[in-house]
């Protein structure tokens, strides 16, 4: 597992323990990790934004990275509704929001539940529409690939 370079801060939201950076200050921007991956992917970014006067917030979903793992399937709409409530703890009411890949989708579904706390997205290699079955049966053999080889090998086929 990878670590942000970046303090980490914990919140309690839904029943579940989440890590996430929040540097800077200024107008807020979300960034959120793809599966497979976690916050420290956005490390490069953070400096950058910062520099500019923005305030990063970058969480670790659940079950990625330094985020509590919980039991069972998460489905994009608990993703979705752990970022809201981390907004919520931070005093956020609207913020611009980045998802990458299946994150993509969560930020999707935070626009279509919470309209008014996106005050601009920013999706990148992601699709509007659920996975097919074919699409869940390839992220599974991902994660069973994770367990086995390491995120190295998984890096190296997904890229």
């Amino acid at each position: 597992m990878s670590r942000s370079t970046f303090a980490t801060h914990t919140a309690r939201v839904n029943d579940t323990q989440l890590a996430y950076t929040d540097e800077g200050q200024g107008r807020a921007v979300v960034l959120l990790h793809g599966h497979g991956y976690d916050r420290s992917m956005w490390d490069a970014q953070i400096p950058v934004l910062v520099d500019q006067g923005w305030r990063v917030v970058t969480p670790d979903l659940r079950g990625f990275g330094e985020s509590e793992v919980t039991p069972g399937i998460v489905y994009t709409e608990e993703f979705a509704a752990d970022v809201i409530a981390l907004l919520d703890h931070l005093g956020l009411d609207s913020v611009v929001l980045v998802g990458f890949s299946m994150a993509g989708q969560v930020a999707l579904q935070i626009v279509a539940t919470h309209p008014e706390r996106v005050a601009a997205l920013i999706v990148n290699d992601t699709v509007p529409h659920a996975e097919d079955v074919a699409g869940r049966r390839r992220r599974h053999v991902g994660a069973d690939g994770i367990l086995t080889g390491g995120m190295p090998a998984y890096a190296d086929r997904v890229l």
